[in-house]
Order: C-alpha cells, then structure tokens, then sequence
C-alpha cells in the first residue's frame, strides 16, 4: 500500500520504493563508515579525544548520543530535544544500574574518558539525516 498518496506531483511513495531508499541509504552510510576506519579504542590524550568525537553531542537527560551533521535541519532536531529534555514526568522503563546525572554540557569530547566509555556502551544513538543524503 501507499504510505502517502503524493509526494510530489506523478510521484507515489509505496512501501517497497521506501524499503529500497532506505537500503540504499544504508549501504551508502556503511560504505562511508567501512572507509573511514573502526575505532575500538578511545585515544588517550584529551586532544585527540575532542578532535575524534569532535562532532558528537550528549543528552544525559535521555540517554541519547547524536552526531551533529550540517544541512540535515540540525537546528530543529536540537529545538526538539531541548524540548524533550525540559520534561520534568518521565518514566524509565527498567531501573536504572547508576544514579542519573543531567549535565547541561552536550560535546561528548568534553566528558572524562569512563563517562565517555559509559555513554557510548549505553546510551541510545541517533543520527539524523534527510533525504536524499
């Protein structure tokens, strides 16, 4: 079935044209990603640390690690989040295995190296992209 009646004028948008952009979409961000090396170790040195992670942001409030890439309506999605995170009622599914902590700092590279190590292995990652990338 169509997930939307008209994108655009003469275009309908139907399930399988959406499963095949977002393969597409996937196999350009592993692509991408294969070329650009696998870290399995955080460098030492604070420097190299900021430069590396240079580009990633942190809401302690919900768990969620992003990176932050131009013309993708960054701004709006960082509006959204601060909205979210203004949210005083919200509910955890599961208890959580340490206290909860809010800082308002949001460069990853800023935290110490075992925060920094804690929040990759747990938190939620997103990034945001749009179409067509």
């Amino acid at each position: 079935g169509d997930l939307a009646s008209k994108v655009e004028e003469g275009f309908s948008l139907t399930l399988d044209t959406f499963l095949h952009a977002q393969q597409l979409r996937k196999k350009r961000l592993r692509a991408f990603c294969s070329k650009s090396g696998k870290v399995t170790k955080l460098p030492g040195s604070r420097e190299e640390r900021a430069h590396l992670l240079s580009s990633l942001r942190v809401s302690t409030k919900l768990d969620l690690l992003y990176c932050e890439v131009p013309l993708t309506g960054m701004e709006e999605w960082q509006q959204l989040l601060e909205k979210l995170e203004e949210k005083e009622n919200m509910t955890y599914p599961v208890p959580l295995p340490y206290p909860q902590q809010h800082a308002a700092e949001t460069q990853l590279s800023k935290f110490n190296l075992t925060e920094i190590e804690a929040m990759l292995g747990s938190y939620t990652k997103v990034l945001f992209v749009r179409d067509p990338f």
